[in-house]
């Protein structure tokens, strides 16, 4: 609806290549909470081609969370 799926898919995008960033930077993983199955989907195909981070999801249900971790 007015492009709102297209600015939350960006909105993804920036979010796994900040905290990519941020890892790598900090050299610790980070927790990304509060994301949908379709939006874990997003972060996780976003970093998939970057060597230098790995990407999980854990937890269960509602309490799913992915995390982003230096390689």
């Amino acid at each position: 609806v007015e492009g709102y799926r297209e600015k939350k898919r960006l909105q993804l995008i920036k979010l796994a290549e900040d905290t990519a960033e941020r890892v790598l930077s900090e050299g610790s993983g980070a927790r990304i909470e509060h994301l949908n199955s379709a939006e874990r989907r997003i972060v996780h195909l976003t970093l998939q081609e970057n060597d230098d981070v790995a990407t999980y999801s854990e937890g269960e249900g509602e309490g799913r969370f992915l995390i982003v971790e230096p390689s």
